[in-house]
Parts: C-alpha cells; structure tokens; sequence
C-alpha cells in the first residue's frame, strides 16, 4: 500500500511538458522562486531521510550492478531486514494516507489554508515544476523500488546482486585500464571489448548532435538521440536497456607477450587492427643496464661494482643461449626481471650481510640455482669472476654467518642465514625434527639444498619453484624448513581437473541452509600467513596457473571475484610450489618463459647412492649392509627399465618413495627382504616378464632363491607375522583357499600392518581385501575395504 502511494503521488507529477512550460511563463518570478525554496527544503527533508534508508540497505547488499558477478550474503538478512523496517517507519511518517500530495503541498495543509485564494495559488505552484525536479521524484522512486525489492530479498534468506567489474567502472568514471595478458583472454570476452575500441564519447548536453575529439576514430560525429552499441557497452548481463556511454578520459591498455611462448596465441585480426601496437624490446645497452644498478643498490656502499654486475648479466645470458641448461634441460630464461630480482635481494641483505656477500647470494637465487649439475660450475666461473676479486678462495669467509640482526628475537639462524621466525613454536629435537615426529637427516647435498631454499626464503618476496625428479624430497624440503622456522605448512595437491575453486573458495550453504562463500586454501594462507606448497604445478590447467600471474607479480596481491576484494598477503606468507620435469613425466606440460620468469626456479637432483642408503638406515633403522643392497637394487630395476602397464621411464620399476614403503616392512635376514621387496615391487605390475624382471634383479643382488608361493615357510618372521600366517591356514569357512588367493590375501593384510595404502586390481578384489581385514580381526577395516574397493579408491 505504501508503494502504492508513493506511485499515486509520482503519477500526479508527470504533467505534460507544454502545459507546463505555458505555466510557468504566466505566472510570477516571485511566486516561482517562493515555491523552489519551500519545495526543495521538503523534498531534500524527505528524499534525505529515505536515500539514506536505501542507500544502507544497498551497502548491505553490496548493489552495485556489473561484471556479472553474485554475490550472497548470509550477514545481509538482519542488515537489509533492519534497512527495510527503518525505511517503511520513515515512509509512514511522509504518506499519512493513500492520498499522498507534494510537499508544497503538505506544508500549505500544514499551516492551514487561511483562504481559497492561498489554496487556488498552492494548486498553481504544483503545475509549475521544473523537469529537474520531475527527475528527482522519479529517482526517488525506483529508491523505494530498490529497497523494497531489497527488503523482500532478505527476508528469503539471501540475494542476488550485480556487481560491476573493473572495466564497466573504467568506463564509466574515466579510468585508464590495463588489460594483461589479453591474449591468454577466451574469444567470447575479447568480442565484448571490441565495441568499446569503437566507441565514441557520450553526449555532453541534452542535444542529440555529439562532435568527438581527434582521438576517437578521428572525429566522427553522430546524429541520433538514441544511443546505439558502439557508443559504449550495454550490460545485457544485468538486463540493461540502456547504453554505458564511454567517458571521455577513459583509455584502453593491454599488454602480452608474443604467441611463441607456450600457452599464448595470436589476437583475431579484426581485433588487433583497433589497438596502436608497439613492441617493447628488453634494454640491452651497457648505459640503461648501469643505470638501472646504480638505481637499486643506491645506498647500499661507498662504491658500487656497476660495471661488474652489468658484465655478468651480459655474460651469463650469452652463456644461456649457447651452453647453459637448467635441471629439465632447456635453456634457463634469463630476463631483465631476473637481474631486478637479484639487485632488490642484494639491496634487502646488504645492511646485515654485506654487498658483496649480498650480490653473491643475490645472483645465485637468482641465476644458479636453476641450472643442472653440469651447467651450474660453469655459471659460477663467471661470478666469481666478476664479484670476487680474490678467487674461490674468499668465498668461504664470505659465507659465514652473519651477527644477529636486531631485533633478535624474531630470527632463527639455519645454516649461514638469519631466516624470520613464525607464530609456532620450534621442534623440541631442533635440528633432526621435521615437524611431522620423523627424523630428518641432513646429508650434504640435502644441506646444499636446504641452504639454496633458505636463500630465496630470505628474500621473503619471491614464489619459489622447486623442480626435480620424483621422490627426490622437493616437499619435504620446504615441510622441514617451515617447521625449523615456526611457519604453518600448507600443501595443494594439482591435478588435471584442477579449478580456481580450490585455491580461491566457492559458495557453499551453511547450517541454516544460507549461502555462505568459504575461501580457500589459498586465499586462507594469504590472510594467515601460512606457507604454502602447490604440489605438481604443471598438471594444473595453464588458465589456472595464469590467473595466478596477479600474485606472482612484485606487487603480491589476490584478486577474488566472488568477493570484490582484493587480498594481500600476511608478512610471513611464502609461496611454493614443485613438478616434475616435463616430456619425462606423463601429462606433465611445459611453463611459458613469462610464468617461470615470476618464480624462483630451485633444482632438486637425486641423492647419491650413499647418501640415500645413510638416509634407509638413520629414518627407518634398517641395517647398513640392508640398504646399501636396497639401493643396488634400485639401480639395476631403473637400468633394466622397460615397459609397463603401471609406470613408464627410468622410474619404472622403483622409486626413492619405494625404498622407504620396502624399508619400513622391518625384514630381518635377505630372504624375508626379498619377499618384502617383491610386495612392493613386483606385485603392482600385471605382466609376467615385468614381474620376472623384478624377481630376477632381487636373486640377483641378495644372493637368495625367491619362491613367492612359500609364505609361511619362513622361519625368520616376527611374531605378529606368524600370527598372521596362522591365521590365515585356519580361516574357517566354505571358502576354497587356493594358494594365488591366500598369497593376495596375505599382501593386503601385510600392507594394512605396515599403515601402508592399498590398491586391489584385477579379479576378486574386493573380496581378496575383505578376507584381508579379517586377518587382522579389525571390524572398521572390514567396513572400510568394501567401501573402497567397491568405489575403485586408487592409492
């Protein structure tokens, strides 16, 4: 009913322009301007009291139209429930009956009409509006419309808003706009912007004829009063009708790199012929590169070694072009964001640790410690060359750690470098701890890569990639670092399913059935300052590593649409992430030199033989003479690799991770290890010849005779494993217990007591795995088995 007033009243307000315009000449200056003063002061009143009303209730709502976003909130119910109850009170108070008249109208009411010659002059006032004031009372009311429809909404639980993206507000407030990457943009939102590359300035009076200036398609000039496309954008999204005319400051940037790289492809021709195109090319001359070093290490000493720096980038991205290889076997992209990276390490360390000691450390974050283990002596020649005048012979003492840097208290020394210290409390067993109650042995090369991951922490800046084989400990590096320095470990495991989802949230409904928006693991790192590990970076989808570029940039910001915010990371927050080398490795793709040229590359290279064999025999006990056998084994499998069904490359057979699942089976004597080694080896492969291969290799190197089908012959086994034995032999039941079932049976139950993860292919899975978790006399593993093998779970 309110309304419905308010309606009524509007109606009674749309006069006909001409009447109007008659009567405003006949009547007099004077009672025209009496009638704007009392009029305007009313109005004002009442239109105040209520666009503040709505305009709380819009806040609420986050109602601002746009970029085609929703937006639900489940803190908006009671916020635009208030709004919608405080804007009918103030409704009331204006609309006393269905019958509402203008405040003029009211104000004569309100001090009584003395005579009909008043009344008569109040009635002629009201035909005199302005259509400025026609066009108030009309926004007035799509106001009222708006919070109603607002206070409906909330009532239901949540609503819906259109929120404006970043180019419909370029567009209309005058905005220069920046468009990165736009050739990574899909075809169907780079058809949207070719209007607007088109378009002309909107009108600047009320009369239809419009001249453009020079810059806009060389000044054409449209006669219509009806605006069409190509003024502008119209926001068929939101259900416009109306054309967002383009502002006559507005400017159109975009950027990208060249369709050579991997991921990126050439613009439509029809839309590269609107843009003024130019080509950037990378500073190459000794004045712009001495310029640009003396600008970053500016204070940093008396005198600056500018010819120095500037001959070894010179040098080493000649080097790169011809004799350098990183640890996957491409050249290393060596670019002018790389020299800015190690001059703004450099300039950050040089107050605690010196400039030289600083641009040492500096260039090898930033220039070695990608290389392979034959490119890398080679890089490190020419830095010594050029940063240390007394030869390798300094470079020890200029390596050792630094005093304690003030305040002392926030920093952990690990190794030579003084590191930020987190929120979480240091291992008690300090140097062996790796946070997870496991002992972590540092060897070293395990050293050497602790040391080269602590010196792109230091930084505290830059996203850190770490690359290398499988099972070479690229996760555990950063687990271990993080536990030493007190920071939360976070990991994203990638897969080729991955969305934007996982890393910035999505909408979810909470216990009351509303729509809440829960972040995500990443945009949770960035408020609490966790570090962050995005595990297997290069089977992510390359639109999903793209998006990523914002945060992986210098200015290390999140932009989520969801919520219109832009989120900026916590002072601890790191970010890593590790892969496997690609075209080694399947489904594993390559990343464009503009996405590597963001991150830190760090390679990881396998452990030597008897480093891994220290590492068998410290982390799980085994004897040394056990895994130093294990490890020849291991090296044979990877030189006999050959084709399977499961595997595929010189990982076939075995792997680092493999040794440690064999290791933890606690074999005593070789032939119990050899068995061990065949459950966890050879059973996996399906063909015969691969399974043989694997059985030959354990013959081979420990010296027994393996015969798989006599498990229970063994005399050298444990007690538990007796027990288990026995248990199978006398499984009562109807049953036929043939000697390949009993075999498989005692694999899985084996697996479950070394808290290792199934998987049962092939025939009678499902119940080789329920006769298994009988074995073991564990109900809930009963339950479990049936549940996982009957949804084909794959461990």
């Amino acid at each position: 009913h309110l309304l419905a007033a308010y309606k009524a009243a509007i109606a009674k307000l749309k006069l006909d322009e001409a009447a109007a315009a008659a009567t405003a000449d006949a009547g007099s200056n004077g009672s025209q301007q009496q009638y704007e003063d009392t009029s305007g002061t009313a109005a004002k009143q009442t239109a105040a009291a209520s666009s503040s009303s709505a305009a709380a209730t819009q806040t609420a709502m986050h109602y601002s139209g746009g970029a085609g976003r929703g937006r639900v909130g489940s803190k908006g119910k009671a916020t635009t429930a208030a709004a919608g109850d405080s804007t009918r009170k103030k409704k009331q108070k204006v609309a006393a009956d269905d019958s509402f008249s203008p405040p003029v109208a009211a104000a004569a009411t309100a001090n009584g009409p003395s005579t009909a010659a008043d009344a008569s002059s109040v009635q002629q006032q009201q035909q005199q509006l302005s259509s400025q004031r026609l066009k108030q009372w009309r926004h007035f009311a799509a106001d009222v419309e708006a919070a109603e429809r607002a206070s409906n909404a909330a009532e239901g639980g949540f609503a819906f808003a259109f929120i404006e993206g970043a180019l419909v507000k370029a567009l209309r407030n005058g905005w220069w706009l920046l468009l990165d990457e736009i050739n990574l943009a899909p075809p169907e939102v780079l058809e949207r912007i070719a209007g607007i590359l088109e378009a002309h300035p909107p009108p600047t009076s009320n009369v239809g004829a419009t001249s453009c200036s020079a810059g806009f398609n060389g000044g054409s000039t449209i006669e219509s009063n009806i605006a069409d496309a190509s003024s502008g954008l119209l926001l068929v999204e939101r259900g416009d009708v109306s054309i967002i005319h383009r502002h006559p400051r507005f400017r159109l940037v975009a950027a990208m790199n060249p369709a050579t790289d991997a991921g990126k492809r050439d613009l439509p021709p029809q839309l590269r012929s609107r843009f003024t195109e130019f080509w950037v090319s990378e500073p190459r001359s000794r004045e712009d590169l001495a310029q640009l070093v003396g600008g970053y290490l500016a204070g940093t000493g008396p005198s600056l070694p500018m010819n120095s720096v500037v001959d070894l980038y010179l040098a080493a991205k000649a080097t790169a072009e011809t004799k350098l290889t990183d640890g996957a076997g491409q050249r290393p992209a060596y670019s002018l964001r790389t020299l800015c990276r190690a001059l703004d390490f450099a300039r950050q360390a040089a107050p605690v640790y010196g400039l030289q000691r600083a641009l040492w450390d500096g260039f090898s974050m930033s220039f070695l410690t990608q290389l392979s283990p034959e490119s890398a002596p080679k890089l490190e020649g020419i830095m010594v060359k050029q940063l240390l005048p007394g030869g390798t012979k300094a470079l020890k003492t200029l390596l050792r750690p630094p005093s304690r840097p003030t305040p002392g208290n926030n920093h952990v020394l690990f190794e030579q470098f003084w590191l930020e210290r987190g929120p979480l409390p240091l291992p008690a067993l300090g140097a062996a701890d790796d946070g997870s109650a496991r002992r972590f042995v540092l060897t070293p090369s395990v050293r050497q890569q602790c040391c080269n991951l602590a010196r792109c922490v230091l930084a505290h800046r830059h996203p850190i990639l770490l690359q290398g084989p499988t099972s070479s400990g690229k996760t555990s590096l950063v687990a271990y670092l993080a536990a030493q320095t007190g920071h939360k470990f976070v990991r994203i495991n990638n897969h080729q399913h991955t969305d934007l989802q996982e890393y910035l949230g999505s909408w979810v409904p909470d216990e009351q059935g509303r729509l809440v928006f829960r972040e995500g693991a990443l945009v949770s790192a960035l408020r609490q300052g966790h570090w962050i590990v995005l595990d297997e970076l290069n089977l992510a989808p390359t639109e999903v590593l793209e998006a990523l570029n914002r945060l992986l940039d210098d200015n290390r910001e999140l932009f989520v649409p969801e919520l219109q915010e832009v989120v900026r990371p916590h002072p601890h927050f790191m970010l890593f992430a590790t892969q496997n080398p690609p075209g080694a490795y399947a489904g594993r793709k390559a990343l464009s030199r503009a996405f590597r040229g963001r991150i830190l590359e760090l390679h990881v290279e396998e452990l030597p033989d008897s480093e891994l064999a220290d590492i068998l025999h410290q982390r799980c006990g085994v004897a040394p003479s056990y895994a130093a056998k294990m490890v020849m084994v291991m090296r044979e499998l990877q030189r006999r690799r050959q084709r399977s069904n499961v595997f595929a490359g010189r990982h076939g057979f075995i792997t680092p991770r493999d040794l440690f699942r064999w290791a933890e089976r606690g074999a005593v004597g070789y032939e119990q290890l050899a068995v061990d080694g065949f459950m966890v080896l050879g059973e996996r492969l399906r063909g015969q010849q691969e399974r043989g291969v694997v059985a030959e290799v354990l013959e081979q190197v420990l010296r027994i005779k393996l015969d798989m089908y006599r498990v229970g012959g063994h005399t050298a086994c444990t007690c538990s494993r007796m027990k288990m034995l026995n248990a199978s032999r006398n499984a009562a039941g109807t049953e036929v217990h043939k000697k390949g079932m009993m075999q498989q049976r005692w694999h899985v139950a084996m697996c479950w007591h070394c808290c290792n993860s199934v998987g049962v292919r092939g025939g009678w899975n499902v119940q080789c795995a329920v006769q298994a978790s009988l074995l073991l006399g564990d109900p809930w593993l009963h339950h479990s088995c049936i549940t996982n093998c009957a949804c084909k779970h794959r461990f």
